[in-house]
This record gives structure tokens, C-alpha cells and sequence, in this order.
């Protein structure tokens, strides 16, 4: 037998096995229902998006993760400010927030007056971006003494004092 023999035989083999396999996996789907066939696609879908993300062909997404808290650990306040009502009670919140950032209860990615509304009917004032390091701290956060001590400077009623959007965000 000659190389060239081998190798067509091996081929067809080859082509033999698959035809055998496609048959089989053909005749397995065609007698599922539609739900369990559309579950098979969504697995098999994550599945060669799971093998792509390891490999590093594509960033991974949210809606593929495993495990989502490992992936993207961290979670960010994001906060708009449309109207300061009371400058003074706004500048005392703000202070008693500066000194929790210094301590590190979280990171401040970027705060300040705002340049432009890109969207939005209200040009907003002010907004803030706030890094915390577990999912379970910045959802409690808002609980935390030492940040309902800031609060408090803005009165019994923090909409009196600032009129604001707050959001908590992953990623």
C-alpha cells in the first residue's frame, strides 16, 4: 500500500465516522421537542463562546461568565447630580466623603462639576464615580455609619439640600 492509499483511506475513514456521528446527532435532535432543542443551542452556543474566551479570541461578556463575581469583581456608584440647593450642606458631605476615600473604604475614579449633558432633558451639576471592591460592600455601603454621618449633613431631607440620581453599576 502506498502513502497516497493510506492517506485516502484515512480520509475516508475519517469522512465515514463523521457521516456516522452527524447521523446520529441529527436523529437524536430531530426526535427532541423545541424547548429541549432550543437549550441544546444556547449550550452549545456558551459552549463555543466559553472556548473562545479561554483562549483569548474574544473578551469575556458578562452573559457567558461562569462565575461572574470573579470575573467582575468590583462594582461602581455612579452618581448624577442635577441641582445643588444647599452649597454649604453639599460642601460638608462632600468632605466627610473625601475622608472616607482617604481611608480607603473605596475609590473615587472620577468626581466633579459636569462639562456637558450629552442626554438628558436637565443639564446636570455634579457626578461621581465610585469604585468598591466587593459587590457586598457597595450594595451596603449606602448603610455604612461613618456615610450616614455624610449624609446627615445634607439634613433630614437629602433632596432638600441636592436633587440627585444614584446607581449601582458592575463591571
Amino acid at each position: 500500500m502506498s502513502g497516497l492509499e493510506f492517506v485516502t483511506g484515512s480520509l475516508l475513514l475519517v469522512a465515514g465516522a463523521v457521516l456516522v456521528a452527524g447521523a446520529v446527532v441529527y436523529f437524536k435532535v430531530s426526535r427532541m421537542d423545541s424547548g429541549d432543542k432550543r437549550e441544546l443551542f444556547k449550550q452549545t452556543l456558551k459552549s463555543v463562546f466559553f472556548w473562545l474566551e479561554d483562549r483569548g479570541m474574544t473578551r469575556r461578556y458578562p452573559a457567558f461568565l461562569t462565575d461572574y463575581d470573579e470575573d467582575f469583581p468590583k462594582l461602581h456608584w455612579i452618581n448624577h447630580v442635577e441641582e445643588i440647593i444647599d452649597q454649604e450642606a453639599f460642601g460638608r458631605y462632600v468632605a466627610k466623603v473625601n475622608a472616607l476615600i482617604e481611608r480607603g473604604e473605596f475609590k473615587m475614579i472620577a468626581i466633579g462639576p459636569v462639562e456637558k449633558t450629552q442626554i438628558g432633558e436637565k443639564d446636570m451639576q455634579f457626578a461621581a464615580v465610585a469604585e468598591f471592591e466587593t459587590i457586598e460592600k457597595a450594595m451596603s455601603f449606602k448603610n455604612h455609619p461613618d456615610y450616614v454621618d455624610a449624609l446627615n449633613e445634607l439634613g433630614d431631607d437629602e433632596t432638600m439640600s441636592e436633587k440627585r440620581t444614584s446607581c449601582v453599576v458592575s463591571g
